[in-house]
């Protein structure tokens, strides 16, 4: 796939542990800036991942 805009906020509701012993694929980690900084963080390295049967399940209200 490719990222091509923004969307909504949505949430998921699935145990962190449970989808990453689903991950299908995962590419090279990259830097990137994250949505929500936190203190002194203003970037990290992380891959894109594919995880099966990952699904959003509702939207959320958000800014």
């Amino acid at each position: 796939g490719e990222v091509v805009g923004a969307t909504n906020n949505f949430r998921w509701n699935d145990s962190p542990v449970s989808a990453l012993s689903r991950i299908a694929e995962a590419s090279e980690s990259a830097w990137t800036q994250p949505r929500e900084w936190a203190g002194d963080i203003t970037s990290m390295k992380a891959p894109a991942l594919v995880i099966n049967d990952f699904n959003m399940s509702t939207i959320s209200p958000g800014s």
